[in-house]
């Protein structure tokens, strides 16, 4: 009979080579860096969206100011009625 005791030993976990560690390693730091660079480009992004509405919503209050005033000098509300109400046609 033969002694077959290597046969019967539990099968060990591979273990990865360091080519495929090193690998592993990479593509995980480039995923890292891909996503950590998208959100820096939206976050940027969004402030940049939030100060330009801001300057078009200031422009646009200006715009309806000067436009009141100009119909409305002296603040009567018949006549800003009529300006706001013609406001939107413009």
């Amino acid at each position: 009979m033969t002694d077959d005791s290597n046969d019967l030993a539990p099968l060990a976990a591979p273990r990865l080579a360091l080519p495929w560690r090193l690998a592993a390693l990479t593509g995980l730091l480039a995923l890292t860096l891909v996503v950590g660079a998208t959100e820096l480009a939206f976050q940027l992004a969004e402030r940049s969206r939030r100060a330009d509405l801001l300057t078009e919503s200031i422009d646009l209050a200006n715009t309806l100011a000067a436009y009141l005033t100009r119909l409305a000098p002296t603040g009567e509300p018949s006549a800003l009625a009529v300006g706001l109400g013609g406001w939107n046609r413009r």
